[in-house]
């Protein structure tokens, strides 16, 4: 499926590119976006009517810089608490963090996405999603789980025991305070 996104992106940068360009027709040009929204569609990329946070206004820069933080301690301590493979690597750089968890599992990358004010996770496990600020924490709008019940579920799965985030900021719904 993540190939699939990374396929429609470029295609659209590619379609959006030749939009502007002014050799091609009217005609072609509506074509073009069509098939780019119509790609977009087929795949469920297409952004949902979604509630953000419940107050009117949120910080986000500081907030989602603030979770990135937390997830990229809380990957360091699973590191320090679970026999992890040799390739296990956290990084965070420039608002996108990165954890290769090995090469059987493969690598997680979560980063901000400033214009939409989200937070997109690549899973190796469950693919792309998107998530929303909404009641203190980052939602995902099509199934209405938290980034960290995600995390928690999946990285439960890979490394066979209980993993809990709840010291991971803005990971508890309906609090303002992050722990």
């Amino acid at each position: 499926m993540w190939r699939q996104v990374r396929l429609i992106s470029q295609i659209s940068r590619t379609c959006l590119h030749m939009m502007k360009r002014t050799v091609i027709t009217t005609q072609t040009r509506q074509m073009l976006s069509t098939t780019t929204t119509q790609l977009h569609h087929s795949l469920n990329l297409h952004q949902p009517i979604r509630k953000q946070s419940t107050s009117l206004k949120f910080d986000y820069e500081k907030i989602s810089q603030e979770t990135l933080d937390s997830i990229c301690d809380f990957f360091d301590q699973v590191a320090e608490d679970h026999d992890v493979d040799t390739d296990y690597d956290v990084s965070l750089e420039i608002g996108v963090l990165t954890i290769k968890i090995s090469k059987k599992v493969g690598t997680y990358v979560i980063n901000k996405q400033t214009p939409n004010k989200q937070i997109w996770m690549s899973s190796p496990v469950s693919g792309p999603k998107r998530y929303d600020f909404v009641d203190s924490a980052w939602k995902y709008s099509h199934d209405g789980k938290f980034l960290h019940d995600h995390l928690e579920t999946e990285l439960s799965d890979i490394f066979s025991t209980d993993i809990s985030m709840s010291s991971v900021a803005y990971c508890n719904p309906t609090t303002d305070e992050k722990k």
